[in-house]
């Protein structure tokens, strides 16, 4: 059995991640489908170590931001989740901001970190809306790391918007997003073992 599989929910959680993917009709067929494939191996990578892992899609239902998973350390069970990834229209970016925080990270176990995936822009708010409200989960503690997919993504804003330089990463294909998430994955990492 792999190690990843024999972590129980009674060891120390180092970092609690909130991985919000855009799941709006820019994403249909092949960037999904590879936004399924990295989330998988970004859960591999991360809870095989002291960490939890919850899944936000924002974009599909009439609700617009949807909890696929709380906070979960088993793979098998967030591979079954991901598999629910769906899209439609909009990007309510501020939306997913606001339920990753409200409803997973302000009550986390563990370092609060949010990831956030997209290919366009937000539909729910202005830019400075969103970098008003980053800036509020910041000074809270939350680590935002933002991921831009494609040339349509506004880079400057996501880059605004993550915690630091190094938390901004771009894939110009969604097919280097396992790639870019392992590199993510690897930072939490390389964090834990320097504290």
């Amino acid at each position: 059995m792999p190690f990843w599989n024999r972590i129980t929910d009674d060891r120390p959680v180092e970092h609690s991640v909130v991985l919000a993917t855009d799941g709006s009709g820019s994403m249909a067929g092949q960037k999904i489908e590879d936004a399924k494939k990295a989330t998988v191996s970004f859960a591999r990578d991360i809870c095989s170590e002291n960490n939890e892992l919850a899944l936000v899609l924002f974009g599909p239902g009439w609700r617009g931001v949807q909890i696929i998973l709380k906070f979960c350390r088993n793979v098998q069970e967030i591979e079954r989740a991901v598999a629910g990834f769906r899209v439609e229209n909009g990007t309510p970016f501020l939306q997913a901001m606001q339920v990753a925080y409200d409803d997973l990270l302000k009550n986390a176990k563990g370092k609060p970190v949010l990831v956030l995936i997209t290919d366009g822009l937000p539909t729910d708010a202005s830019c400075e809306e969103i970098l008003k409200y980053g800036q509020h989960l910041k000074e809270k503690g939350v680590r935002i790391i933002t991921v831009a997919i494609g040339e349509d993504a506004d880079r400057e804003f996501l880059r605004k918007l993550a915690s630091k330089p190094d938390d901004f990463y771009f894939s110009r294909f969604s097919v280097q997003l396992e790639k870019t998430y392992r590199k993510i994955a690897s930072g939490l990492v390389a964090t834990r073992k320097r504290a």
